[in-house]
């Protein structure tokens, strides 16, 4: 009998030592198949409209020993959604860590950013922002779609290589006007910050672009004693404008005149030098009858951030502006224009926002995941308290607890099925970081050997745009 039971025993532990080996075979195989790691990414904001902001995020991941040295990213953007030439684009926030650059030049019909890799090391996941402003597109106008496009090209092994793509729609959203007076500009517009739409975002690093244009008499009426005033909010002053909707830049203290001919225009400032005033924040431009005979004109000029100015303290103010004038019969009439201006945060990279795993492989039966996410504020744009990280969990991931280890953030999330939100408890500024350490239940049922559970977490910021984490796996 004993002999009977030893023999099912031997037969039974044989059987499952074969699963088991036939379940080790499947994991080392699955593990063999893995790539070098290294993934790209690129998104691009969808669709563009007419004199928009449009972003490009960036990203790279994969362990600095897989990467050699003098690699490079190569990020292709279209030029047709560029509004002005290469100083247009803004990369504050472009940099990769462990990568020199970017250098930008155009390529073709598209602007292209190299990054070289060198000796510094790379973190699980990289981000970088660029940004520029798309042209004024009527409908009918716009280039239909585009396509930008990034990849990663290892200077010793061409298996690492990799490369992603991103499309997006262009619309033409503006409309025919022939105002008597206006303020239009050629920074790009947001509908982002609360309460307000159409807000004009000053570049804070290249006041050069922050070019506001004034079309005076687009309907052509008969105006004499004419005169143009525009008041700059607090906190700003006048700048050389560096871009143009023409080419000639000649300007009289930092003032542009420009005449339309018919859909063109060209370079009168020097006809109204000495009606060109600047005092402080105030300019006047002195038309005189020149408009006698019906002419359009367009004053331009650019707007610069006093020293010290941070979205924050500056928030939103109205720049407004007016036109004198007695018409035909002999009246005085006035027109005004105001546009809501604000300091773009380029808040994508602004900010560095990274998700980790622990376990970049789980083995059956560990049961459970560890995640860091880490939200660090590298310029000085005040992430206020109040704001939200969220993790929308895969299916087969279920929040267990957040380890008191973390920091600024509220320990205990508000947690809706798969997802967890933690709130900031405190303002992050400067070099300040939130610091979220999590953990998750495994449903093993839910997933096959082999198969990549990836996830993000988001940055719902109170006041702006949502940013978004690396992808882990």
């Amino acid at each position: 009998m004993m002999g009977k039971a030893f023999r099912w025993l031997y037969l039974l532990s044989t059987f499952l030592l074969m699963i088991g080996q036939a379940i080790s075979l499947s994991m080392v195989s699955a593990k063999s198949l893995k790539d070098s790691g290294i993934e790209v990414g690129i998104s691009m904001t969808d669709p563009i409209s007419s004199q928009q902001k449009v972003t490009t995020v960036i990203s790279i991941q994969g362990s600095e020993d897989e990467m050699s040295i003098g690699s490079k990213v190569i990020v292709n953007i279209p030029g047709s959604t560029v509004q002005s030439d290469v100083e247009g684009i803004n990369l504050v926030g472009a940099g990769l860590q462990g990568f020199d650059g970017p250098t930008i030049t155009k390529v073709g019909d598209n602007y292209q950013l190299v990054y070289v890799k060198n000796s510094e090391s790379v973190a699980g996941g990289e981000q970088a922002t660029i940004s520029w402003t798309s042209p004024g597109w009527y409908p009918g106008d716009e280039p239909g779609e585009v396509e930008s496009t990034i990849k990663y090209e290892d200077a010793q092994d061409t298996s690492k290589n990799a490369s992603d793509s991103t499309q997006s729609n262009t619309k033409g959203t503006l409309s025919p006007a022939k105002p008597d007076f206006g303020k239009w500009t050629m920074m790009a517009k947001t509908d982002d910050i609360p309460n307000y739409k159409g807000v004009a975002l000053m570049n804070p690093s290249n006041s050069a672009v922050n070019v506001y244009d004034l079309p005076v008499n687009y309907g052509n009426k008969k105006m004499s004693n004419a005169t143009v005033k525009d008041v700059l909010p607090a906190d700003t002053h006048f700048v050389y404008p560096g871009i143009s909707v023409q080419t000639d830049l000649k300007t009289t203290n930092n003032i542009r005149i420009l005449k339309l001919n018919g859909s063109g225009f060209t370079n009168v400032t020097d006809q109204f030098a000495g009606g060109i005033k600047v005092n402080g924040r105030t300019l006047s431009v002195d038309f005189g009858n020149a408009m006698n005979d019906g002419s359009a004109y367009v004053v331009e000029y650019a707007v610069a951030l006093d020293d010290g100015q941070t979205p924050t303290t500056y928030g939103v103010k109205a720049n407004s502006a007016e036109l004198n004038y007695m018409d035909s019969e002999g009246d005085s009439k006035q027109a005004t224009a105001s546009l809501n201006q604000a300091i773009d945060d380029n808040s994508n990279g602004s900010f560095k926002f990274t998700k980790e795993v622990k376990q970049t492989e789980y083995l059956m039966g560990s049961k459970y995941l560890d995640y860091t996410i880490k939200l660090t504020n590298n310029h000085n744009f005040l992430i206020p308290s109040g704001s939200i990280i969220e993790d929308v969990l895969p299916m087969g991931l279920d929040y267990v607890s957040t380890d008191n280890s973390s920091t600024a953030v509220d320990v205990k999330p508000s947690v809706a099925g798969q997802n967890a939100q933690w709130t900031l408890n405190q303002d992050l500024d400067t070099g300040e970081n939130a610091v979220v350490h999590f953990r998750v239940k495994v449903d093993e049922l839910q997933f096959q050997p082999g198969e990549k559970i990836n996830n993000k977490a988001v940055l719902h910021r109170v006041g702006s745009k949502d940013i978004s984490s690396n992808t882990t796996v």
